[in-house]
């Protein structure tokens, strides 16, 4: 069976409707990714000073 070209029309819909929402996850997941690795970096800053504040508890330790 031929599709008519209403059918057609619709289908071209539907696919463009799908790569619109296609293209708004990518962003999403662009925006998330962003998110991430700024969020990891502030962990290793993090992580950071908690290694610095262990070490100086440590020193404060063995002077007592």
């Amino acid at each position: 069976m031929r599709e008519t070209n209403k059918d057609l029309e619709n289908r071209n819909k539907i696919i463009k409707n799908i790569i619109t929402e296609m293209r708004e996850t990518n962003k999403d997941l662009e925006n998330t990714n962003t998110k991430m690795i700024e969020t990891n970096e502030e962990l290793k800053f993090l992580m950071k000073n908690l290694e610095n504040l262990n070490e100086k508890i440590l020193i404060i330790n063995k002077l007592i």
